[in-house]
């Protein structure tokens, strides 16, 4: 059977995503400022990625929970598979949506270097973050898809009535904790640059062709925490342009 297209392009871009070397210098050192997503593949089983530039092996358990929404934004059931190199889902139904929530444990500063662990564990650490991960994966476009999910921060599209366009300017608006949040920058497939979101939380960007992964980072200080001085939060919101 021949590919669409648009079917063509995902499924080379998710085979050059997936054979993305794990760099543990790389992976220390850009813990916090890494996404977490399910790959918008065709399909019954889609890979839950970690990384930056690239995703990267990570531990399977640091997937703490999926959920997967049908167009009429039915729940439908999943299973989460875990190997060495990370996690997948399996669905059954045909999605719409994806949500994934990732806890990539503590990383502290000792002697200049990064590791994955908590103060506890590292008592001469100069800092230590905790970060979190919230991924949206839209795989059909719906006009729900512009209203929150509950996730503590999140990544909505302004307008979803149609799959977007390459090339096209594309808004959305972030969210911590049900409100609007300024000051915090969109970026694209973690390219390191992007616009503010304003008062409204709104940010505009201009879409790549295949997939966009638009991600934003906010960092709450930690009071009295054992093991972090940070709570390095992420959301991203995934999806591809023709």
């Amino acid at each position: 059977m021949s590919l669409t297209p648009l079917r063509s392009l995902m499924v080379s871009q998710t085979v050059a995503l997936g054979i993305a070397v794990f760099s543990t210098v790389s992976f220390v050192q850009n813990a916090a400022a890494h996404d977490a997503w399910v790959a918008p593949v065709a399909g019954s089983v889609y890979p839950v990625h970690f990384g930056h530039k690239e995703p990267q092996s990570y531990a399977a358990a640091k997937v703490k929970a999926v959920s997967v929404f049908d167009a009429k934004r039915a729940t439908l059931t999943n299973e989460i598979s875990r190997d060495d190199k990370g996690a997948s889902v399996k669905v059954s139904g045909t999605p719409a949506m994806f949500l994934v929530e990732f806890d990539n444990g503590s990383y502290s500063t000792v002697d200049g270097k990064t590791v994955n662990v908590g103060k506890r564990e590292a008592p001469s650490a100069t800092s230590s973050r905790r970060p979190l991960k919230w991924g949206k994966t839209i795989v059909v476009w719906q006009s729900w898809m512009t209203e929150p999910v509950g996730q503590r921060i999140e990544v909505l599209p302004v307008t979803a009535a149609a799959e977007p366009t390459a090339g096209s300017k594309f808004t959305v608006r972030v969210l911590f904790e049900g409100k609007p949040l300024a000051g915090v920058m969109v970026e694209n497939n973690s390219n390191e640059t992007g616009p503010k979101t304003d008062a409204d939380g709104r940010a505009t960007l201009v879409l790549v062709p295949g997939i966009n992964r638009l991600a934003v980072d906010y960092d709450l200080p930690l009071k009295a925490d054992a093991d972090a001085d940070t709570l390095a939060l992420n959301a991203s919101l995934v999806f591809m342009a023709r």
